[in-house]
């Protein structure tokens, strides 16, 4: 069962994990920029991985350090199975 708009197939309702981790500089005590990395499984079944690279806005709603904020990530997901099996390969001929 997919997502469809008429035009295009959006994807399909399935159950995802993954990490991401981001480095943060704070222009003031509110506001951040930082850039991450991360890894997603989208298809558990099918092992497809994504290394998603972006960069992240973040503005705290109050100032203190445990407040809730607001964050805004814009980037690009790379086809990570391809990556990791080059690695493993070109680890493999090393040894």
């Amino acid at each position: 069962m997919g997502v469809n708009n008429g035009q295009w197939n959006i994807g399909t309702t399935k159950v995802s994990t993954g990490v991401s981790m981001a480095g943060h500089y704070y222009i003031n005590s509110q506001i951040a920029l930082g850039a991450g990395v991360g890894m997603y499984n989208y298809d558990l079944n099918a092992r497809r991985l994504i290394l998603p690279l972006f960069g992240e806005a973040r503005w705290r709603m109050i100032k203190n350090y445990s407040s809730p904020l607001i964050s805004l990530k814009i980037g690009h997901g790379l086809a990570a199975k391809i990556i990791l099996l080059a690695w493993w390969i070109k680890r493999e001929d090393c040894l």
